[in-house]
């Protein structure tokens, strides 16, 4: 019996200097796993958030480049002065005289060198006069269509008034600010002739063409590329997981993938919006959504935000 007391005691006595050290140990470990956990989380998000940041540079820069590209194409054709060889007039004075022929012989040769790249995009080519009316419009065709049809590209003879657009009334006037005279947006437009013609929307670029005394402004160019196109072009390149374009107000204008629910679901909160506006920096990354929204560094009167979305590795 004594001795059964002396066990009792002793163990009585283990459990109280074991235990607290039991949960002491405990309590370090749960501590440890939660810091860890918390570290782990950050760093993964912080990963997270420079990857979304990189893929969002990509497409700006995708975008700038791209605009560099058409006004490259559109100052050699508003520039473009009377060739002897083809007995082509100055780009300038032919659009003056409203003359389609005049004009197409004038913009051939440049837009044949274009498009023989490759890599150069001229979905929608148009000149335009002083009324708005537009006075040649031209399709560029991709390298397959080009060997299909032997030509590089093709020009339409309907009838189409650009006169009620944003942009007529600044590029007629001459008008300039501190980036220049040239313009870019998104216009809608027929894609094609006839029974088959659908609407499309363009990101376009705009200049003037003045005559070749450099006096007057006469009308003119504008370079578009069609959106959904150049959307996808812009997601192989970043590896996005979804690239779409909005109005200036927030409002999802076109995108690399819509949603069940339709392309509203991909909406800019209005807070949103105003912190990209109001940021000197315009960026914002949105981890819950896993998507960045950028302003473009371009002059344009539409199309201003980006929404770049990648596979986010954090749930």
């Amino acid at each position: 019996m004594k001795l059964l007391h002396v066990f009792w005691v002793d163990r009585k006595l283990r459990y109280k200097i074991i235990f607290p050290f039991l949960l002491l140990t405990l309590l370090v470990l749960l501590v440890g796993l939660f810091f860890s956990s918390f570290f782990l989380a950050a760093d993964a998000q912080e990963r997270f958030n420079n990857q979304l940041i990189s893929v969002g540079r990509l497409v700006h820069d995708a975008i700038v480049t791209q605009e560099e590209d058409n006004l490259s194409i559109l100052q050699t054709l508003a520039f473009a002065g009377a060739n002897d060889q083809t007995g082509a007039m100055a780009m300038g004075d032919a659009l003056a005289l409203g003359d389609r022929d005049e004009l197409i012989r004038a913009m051939d040769p440049v837009i044949r060198v274009a498009l023989f790249d490759p890599n150069t995009r001229l979905d929608r080519l148009l000149a335009f006069d002083r009324n708005g009316d537009v006075v040649v419009e031209i399709e560029g065709l991709s390298p397959t269509e080009a060997a299909a049809q032997g030509t590089s590209y093709i020009s339409y003879t309907r009838s189409l008034d650009l006169s009620d657009y944003w942009f007529v009334d600044e590029i007629i006037s001459g008008t300039e600010d501190d980036i220049g005279d040239k313009y870019a947006g998104i216009i809608t437009l027929n894609q094609g002739e006839g029974d088959t013609a659908e609407t499309s929307s363009y990101l376009v670029t705009i200049v003037p063409v003045r005559d070749s005394d450099q006096a007057e402004v006469v009308g003119g160019l504008i370079v578009g590329l069609e959106l959904n196109g150049f959307l996808e072009d812009l997601r192989n390149q970043s590896q996005a997981a979804l690239v779409t374009a909005y109005t200036y107000d927030g409002n999802p204008l076109a995108a690399t993938l819509v949603p069940e629910a339709g392309i509203e679901a991909l909406q800019i909160p209005p807070d949103l919006v105003q912190k990209i506006r109001d940021n000197a920096n315009p960026a914002d990354v949105n981890s819950d959504q896993s998507i960045l929204i950028s302003s473009t560094s371009l002059k344009i009167n539409l199309f201003t935000l980006m929404g770049v979305t990648i596979n986010s590795p954090i749930r």
